[in-house]
């Protein structure tokens, strides 16, 4: 745990958690949009950014 992790709510992952690529990261965020929900994440690459929650 860092020094300011406490702090700041960072919270890292267990041991031999592997990281994910930006891309798999942003097809699993688009992935949470369904018709229930009252939210959408859309690609946001027109306004400058990589994803856009609504």
């Amino acid at each position: 745990m860092g020094l300011f992790d406490k702090l700041t709510g960072t919270k890292r992952p267990a041991d031999g958690v592997a990281p994910r690529s930006a891309a798999e990261v942003h097809a699993a965020l688009l992935v949470l949009n369904r018709p229930d929900v009252a939210y959408v994440i859309r690609d946001g690459r027109e306004e400058g950014a990589d994803l856009v929650a609504e």
